[in-house]
């Protein structure tokens, strides 16, 4: 989220996606609309794509919530610095259900392009690693 206004009954929401071909663009939007309008009000939702997104945008709590819902969230850059396939294939991302670094790379390219499949070899659960971006 970049923007929220309330005025009255209307609730303007201003959003960067991931990606900007991201193919979950449409369904989030709608979502947003859905839940405003759940809520007594009318969406008006703008994606706005004049300037780029990073990971760097999820918040502690954000990234806790990615976590609490079962995706591994992506280190923050000043950890990290630049991603690069060596961190992608290394086992220093935590899993999400156990909290283990025992994790392994199964595939770079997961269900979106800012996603990768990673397996859990503690507690035998895949998951889903965001990438850095």
């Amino acid at each position: 989220m970049r923007d929220i206004d309330v005025d009255d009954r209307r609730v303007r929401v201003e959003f960067t996606p991931t990606f900007l071909g991201c193919p979950a663009l449409d369904v989030m939007r709608d979502a947003m609309a859905d839940s405003i309008r759940a809520l007594g009000a009318e969406p008006e939702i703008q994606v706005l794509l004049d300037d780029s997104w990073s990971t760097d945008r999820i918040t502690a709590a954000g990234r806790e919530k990615l976590r609490a819902s079962g995706f591994a969230p992506p280190s923050p850059r000043a950890e990290t610095g630049a991603p690069t396939l060596v961190q992608l294939q290394s086992n220093a991302h935590r899993c999400p259900y156990c909290s283990s670094t025992e994790t392994r790379l199964e595939n770079i390219f997961g269900p979106t392009p800012c996603r990768s499949l990673r397996y859990c070899t503690s507690c035998k659960q895949p998951f889903e690693q965001f990438k850095t971006i």
